[in-house]
């Protein structure tokens, strides 16, 4: 942890910050911080965390697994990933109503709902299953027109 006090202690005074004022802050003894710069006493992970805080930089940063301060990123490919898609709200509101039916007609031991049963499908499987679940759909909505016609 030697590269941990010496970073506290460069860090503390980058910000013109007293050992007691910083003592005041994590509500420990000033000769607390004096023996984790000296390298004499290890801190609670709390106290890293807080302290992390404090200086605006990364644990990793100060624990010493790392020399980029803050969040910078390593990584030059970074800028070259892919964005993340939005997220569709639909999608989810069609989720959490598949949901609801599923609860309203006692439909949780269902087969079609047991994931297991779906992970040796094939994509072909898959779309013959949504063509005739389509076609059922297709068929309850000709009921539905008949009956109130």
């Amino acid at each position: 942890m030697k590269v941990f006090g010496v970073r506290i202690k460069r860090l503390r005074n980058e910000i013109k910050m007293t050992q007691k004022q910083l003592a005041v802050k994590l509500k420990i003894s000033e000769s607390a911080i004096g023996m984790y710069e000296r390298g004499e006493r290890e801190p609670s992970f709390d106290i890293i965390v807080q302290l992390s805080e404090i200086f605006k930089v990364s644990v990793d940063y100060l624990l010493g697994r790392t020399n980029l301060i803050g969040t910078e990123v390593s990584d030059p490919n970074y800028n070259n990933l892919p964005k993340a898609e939005p997220v569709n709200v639909n999608v989810h509101s069609s989720v959490i109503e598949i949901i609801k039916i599923v609860h309203k007609y006692a439909l949780e031991d269902s087969p079609i709902l047991d994931l297991e049963k779906w992970k040796n499908l094939s994509q072909q499987d898959i779309e013959d299953i949504n063509k005739y679940f389509e076609y059922v759909v297709h068929k309850a909505n000709e009921r539905t027109y008949v009956k109130n016609s």
